[in-house]
């Protein structure tokens, strides 16, 4: 089962610290709270995850939707005969 901490940096110290893990469930709400403190100058945050209980922990990247990941190349031209 997939866990998910928020982990930051305090710059003026250069120090990494992390919080506890969370249940997967909780990564929407992880996501929002990332995003409305990076506004804050003094600590950098992000997302770590592991993918069980002994697994490895990595930087958590958040997967795009398809709707989201869409651009002008992603469209066909159709031209009429």
């Amino acid at each position: 089962m997939v866990s998910y901490r928020i982990a930051w940096c305090i710059k003026k110290e250069k120090k990494y610290c992390f919080g506890n893990w969370q249940p997967a469930n909780k990564i929407i709400e992880l996501e929002h709270w990332v995003h409305n403190s990076n506004r804050k100058s003094e600590c950098y945050y992000w997302i770590e995850e592991k993918p069980s209980m002994f697994g490895e922990i990595t930087n958590y990247i958040k997967k795009k939707s398809s709707l989201t990941t869409i651009d002008d190349n992603d469209f066909v031209s159709i031209e009429k005969i």
